[in-house]
């Protein structure tokens, strides 16, 4: 719990401009056993949670941030991001977290299998998300 309200309170201090976007890539050690709009969806959703869920969902919440990778209309293909070795079942825990104001863009998310982190054993798998965003410019009020 201490971690995550220091990630939250750090990332206050450093994104003070509510304007400008935030986009956050993180190991949370987490999975979800139920989806929690407009947060996170039910897409490879598991039989159980633990703890950490609870924390990050609220960061989640907080920074107004939705993870992709939970919504079957923005993610494709697997949805595991994590194993022990390549012979046993894995765990989804990475997660590319996204501003809540980009829900409406075009987006594609996924894992990244080929990406080559530089390790030298296999362990996580990256995830990535394409955003089209839509921008318009704010029109000044005529009497400025």
């Amino acid at each position: 719990e201490q971690w995550w309200e220091r990630l939250s309170s750090m990332v206050d201090r450093f994104h003070s401009d509510r304007r400008a976007w935030l986009v956050v890539g993180i190991d949370a050690n987490t999975n979800f056993d139920d989806d929690f709009p407009p947060h996170q969806g039910c897409m490879g959703l598991t039989h159980h949670s633990n703890s950490i869920c609870t924390h990050f969902r609220a960061f989640l919440q907080h920074h107004d941030l939705f993870l992709p990778s939970t919504f079957d209309e923005y993610h494709q293909g697997e949805t595991d991001t994590w194993r022990v070795n390549l012979e046993r079942t894995g765990a989804r825990c990475d997660y590319v977290c996204l501003p809540l104001a980009w829900t409406s863009s075009r987006m594609t998310s996924q894992n990244l299998l080929n990406l080559d982190a530089g390790t030298s054993t296999f362990d996580h798998v990256a995830v990535g998300a394409w955003c089209q965003v839509s921008l318009q410019k704010r029109r000044r009020p005529e009497w400025l």
